[in-house]
């Protein structure tokens, strides 16, 4: 099981009301709990959450990564319809939310602390090693 980082940006997202809402936690919590249930893990670890305009992106550490890169759409998929459904939530009974649009990036363990991060698309985490 190889551990990679993994990028979640989720689009079309307003910030604003869904913290007004207290809904952010809520958001993290599933982009969290699909990606581990993705790779086959119990959990993912979140390593920081950047706030853009109009965007969330949430990156957080998975172990057993080889699972997870093979199924990023789906995983993607998930986390769109777990943070749609709390958008409408959300959402004011005056305007319909947009539909939110959610990429899912994995990038290699490589030492973080000194290695840019590289993203290797479509090769399997044992041959990064």
């Amino acid at each position: 099981p190889e551990a990679v980082r993994t990028r979640v940006t989720i689009s079309n997202f307003d910030f604003s009301r869904a913290e007004e809402a207290g809904l952010l936690v809520p958001v993290e919590e599933q982009v969290v709990a699909a990606l581990a249930k993705a790779a086959g893990t119990p959990e993912a670890n979140v390593r920081g959450v950047e706030v853009g305009a109009g965007s969330v992106i949430v990156t957080a550490d998975v172990m057993n990564g080889d699972s997870l890169m093979s199924g990023t759409a789906a995983t993607a998929a998930a986390i769109t319809s777990a943070v749609e459904g709390i958008v409408n939530v959300a959402k004011g009974k005056r305007e319909a939310a947009k539909p939110v649009a959610v990429s899912v990036v994995t990038e290699t363990t490589a030492d973080f602390s000194t290695e840019p991060n590289v993203i290797v698309p479509g090769v399997g985490a044992s041959l990064m090693r």
